[in-house]
């Protein structure tokens, strides 16, 4: 409820300083830009204001190009989001793909320009995108800053879940579609979603202690925070050869001794005990895992029964040296 509530006393506060206090009678697109810059995404919503903001004055810098050029109409318009896409694309390369906001906003406020010419619409739009943004700003930044340790630690507990809920799932026997390559990818998808985030997260985080200061003197810690972020990254990396491994085993039809499918389900647990902060029974854990897989069913071991015994191990040090960074 808390970011809620930030997110309606912005967007009433935006309603109030454009109408009331600066007489702009139609202000509707500054409640909408603090709306949206706050609750589109709790992680990086400083980044989504500036870029809204600058995609805005960028359409329409662009779109007035245009309508010198080639007035408007049909051609005019064509032309704008021609121009507007590739040099909002081309600006906003290695970040576009995760958040359209820079290029929506660039594309949408030079059609807005050649739409209405005339009725100065368009420049109401950036000066309520600065309104709306800038508050946007104020609120994530300065008054009510979120915990970068704290959203650290959400994220990466919530890739860890999802790891472990891949691995309990792909322990099952065979009959399980887990164990097929389609339900492996489905399976493997949450987690792709999961690190994704994490990566946004790690992002704003490092946003966070450099220009927010109230957040200053957790610098150090987010540095420790964000090391353990990436260590438990490179365990989901590990698991997602792991699981690969095991699907191509069951798919040419090798079935898997006990020994190694017990020990999958105990990766799994020491997974999840990471995601909850109890590195120690991790720890644990993952002592016994190497114990299982190194002492195999009597029947002689096959090229394949090694390989994902070698996979299992792979995923063991990397949980080892989670559990070894995790803060007591």
């Amino acid at each position: 409820m808390w970011p809620i509530a930030q997110t309606a006393a912005a967007a009433g506060l935006a309603w109030y300083i454009t109408r009331d206090v600066l007489d702009h009678p139609y202000p509707f697109f500054a409640p909408i830009a603090a709306a949206v810059c706050l609750w589109m995404t709790s992680a990086v919503r400083a980044e989504i204001a500036v870029e809204m903001m600058v995609g805005v004055a960028l359409g329409i810098a662009l779109g007035a190009v245009v309508r010198e050029v080639l007035a408007t109409g049909a051609i005019a318009i064509a032309a704008a989001v021609l121009l507007s896409l590739c040099v909002a694309m081309l600006i906003g390369q290695g970040f576009v793909p995760q958040r359209p906001m820079f290029v929506n906003q660039t594309t949408m406020s030079a059609i807005l320009l050649l739409t209405f010419p005339l009725s100065g619409l368009a420049l109401e739009r950036i000066f309520d995108a600065l309104i709306g943004g800038g508050l946007a700003l104020v609120f994530s930044l300065v008054l009510f800053p979120k915990n970068p340790v704290h959203m650290l630690r959400d994220a990466r507990n919530a890739v860890l879940e999802a790891v472990a809920d891949m691995l309990a799932r792909i322990a099952i026997p065979n009959a399980d579609s887990a164990s097929t390559p389609d339900g492996t990818v489905g399976i493997a998808g949450q987690l792709h979603r999961r690190l994704a985030e994490l990566l946004e997260v790690r992002k704003a985080a490092r946003l966070l202690v450099r220009v927010a200061p109230r957040r200053w003197r957790l610098r150090y810690a987010v540095r420790t925070a964000d090391r353990h972020a990436a260590r438990s990254a490179e365990l989901a990396n590990a698991a997602l050869l792991l699981v690969g491994t095991v699907t191509r085993a069951r798919s040419g039809g090798e079935r898997l001794d006990a020994s190694i499918r017990a020990a999958l389900g105990e990766l799994s647990t020491a997974v999840a005990a990471l995601a909850v902060d109890d590195p120690a029974t991790a720890a644990a854990r993952a002592v016994s895992i190497r114990h299982r897989i190194a002492t195999p069913e009597p029947a002689p071991c096959s090229t394949t029964q090694i390989i994902v015994a070698g996979a299992i191990d792979a995923c063991v040090g990397e949980l080892l040296e989670v559990a070894d960074f995790a803060p007591a």
